[in-house]
């Protein structure tokens, strides 16, 4: 069962309790508190599938075109694991981090990637580290970009701690071949990536 599946079962699950719960308060069956209560909830539920990313998939990177994990570049002969993580020099600029060339397509809606990253040093200028972006049809002449981010010192806190940096973005037609990428701006930084979590937004 896809995302596009749940989010309608969901939805349309919810949307019918609020109609009975609704009815049965004009029917003098239900305090009308009940109302403050389901707005509430709705608020609720809405900010969790938003700020969640409910339901989402996670990707590491592992090598391996299988469609489940993002590439590396071949050429990054210090990058390394480090425990589920990836590290890797930004020595040069070019694509560090893509993939994972999703099987199926990704359906028409709003959508977020976040990418878990840290950075061995923020210290200095308003300098560009990396960029990260969506695209699609990467197997084709030519990408289609939907969403992409530089990110500078100023986007991280702390050196060496993991951050969460989103790009959210909306689908309007069924794209294929999605790319999760990190471009390195040649800033002598050390860059680790944990993982890119892409999910579906309500809002």
């Amino acid at each position: 069962m896809n995302s596009k599946t749940i989010e309608t079962i969901l939805v349309g699950s919810f949307l019918a309790l609020i109609t009975a719960i609704i009815n049965q308060i004009f029917a003098g069956k239900i305090d009308y508190l009940w109302v403050f209560g389901i707005f509430l909830f709705t608020i609720l539920l809405f900010w969790l599938f938003h700020g969640t990313g409910f339901p989402f998939t996670k990707f590491r990177v592992t090598g391996t075109n299988d469609g489940k994990g993002l590439l590396f570049r071949s050429d990054i002969s210090s990058g390394k694991k480090v425990g589920e993580a990836w590290q890797f020099p930004s020595d040069k600029s070019d694509w560090a981090i893509y993939g994972p060339y999703l099987r199926q397509p990704l359906h028409k809606g709003k959508y977020r990637a976040t990418f878990r990253i840290k950075v061995d040093d923020i210290s200095g200028d308003n300098r560009p580290i990396v960029d990260i972006d969506v695209a699609s049809r990467c197997k084709e002449v030519g990408d289609k970009r939907l969403v992409g981010r530089t990110l500078t010192t100023r986007d991280f806190i702390e050196s060496d701690e993991y951050h969460d940096c989103s790009l959210d973005f909306f689908v309007v037609s069924d794209e294929n071949d999605l790319e999760l990428r990190v471009f390195t701006r040649n800033s002598g930084h050390t860059i680790t990536l944990d993982h890119i979590q892409l999910s579906r937004r309500l809002i």
